[in-house]
């Protein structure tokens, strides 16, 4: 008579379920993105562009909007990848998409969405500027500007910005952009100038006063000194103005 013992039978059994039916805990489960990690990689793709577009940051600040939880990876999964689509400098509210793939097919896609801050060294106003002011050396400084797409092409070469003409006024510390700049007018309003009228091989000089200021190939109101008329003639150079007869 063959004994059973009832804790070996329960043994053989178990290990018999364990051998037919896989644990849970062998199961593939994956890995999971922490927020921080999140951070970290938007950092780089974003500082990745912004060398692509030439532009480099005094400072980057990111914050994560979306997700707020972790980003689940699913198993078998060997290739991670944040794609930024916006062409524009990535600054302010940014959407960025993390591409996930196994074995080069693409299983999973989930968007990030990001608060990102650009400070860059620009040139500002050192202090308040007038409308039709001609920039000078000290009116302009280099500082740290939180950028935005908005505001235009920012300035960091002084030569683009000496002896051109404000277009407004601005106060100190505002970035000086593309924009607000104009060359400076080659008549100004109030200014004497020579009128020169010509036809065929004929010429006649006469001076007047400009009422407005003009850049060269502008059509400007001029008053006639000896006639005391008010005419409209074309600018050609710093002090003369031209028109046929």
């Amino acid at each position: 008579m063959v004994t059973r013992h009832p804790r070996l039978i329960l043994s053989l059994a178990i290990a018999a379920i364990v051998m037919i039916v896989p644990s849970v805990w062998s199961q593939p489960q994956g890995r999971q993105l922490s927020i921080e990690h999140v951070r970290l990689e938007v950092d780089k793709v974003v500082r990745e562009r912004l060398e692509q577009l030439r532009i480099e940051p005094y400072e980057v600040r990111i914050r994560i909007v979306s997700p707020t939880e972790p980003i689940l990876v699913p198993a078998g999964v060997n290739d991670t990848q944040l794609v930024i689509r916006d062409s524009r400098a990535p600054v302010g509210r940014v959407g960025i998409e993390l591409v996930m793939r196994s074995k080069g097919k693409r299983v999973k896609r989930q968007t990030i969405v990001a608060d990102v801050d650009v400070f860059r060294e620009v040139l500002v106003a050192a202090h308040r500027l007038r409308r039709h002011q001609v920039i000078a050396q000290d009116d302009v400084l280099f500082s740290p500007v939180k950028m935005s797409f908005r505001a235009g092409e920012y300035l960091i070469d002084p030569r683009r910005v000496v002896g051109q003409w404000l277009t407004q006024s601005i106060q100190a510390g505002v970035p000086l952009v593309a924009r607000f700049l104009d060359h400076p007018p080659l008549i100004q309003k109030k200014q004497r100038v020579t009128i020169v009228a010509e036809h065929g091989s004929i010429r006649i000089l006469a001076t007047g006063v400009a009422t407005e200021d003009g850049h060269r190939g502008e059509i400007i109101k001029v008053v006639n000194i000896d006639s005391n008329r008010q005419i409209l003639a074309q600018v050609t150079n710093v002090a003369t103005v031209k028109i046929d007869f």
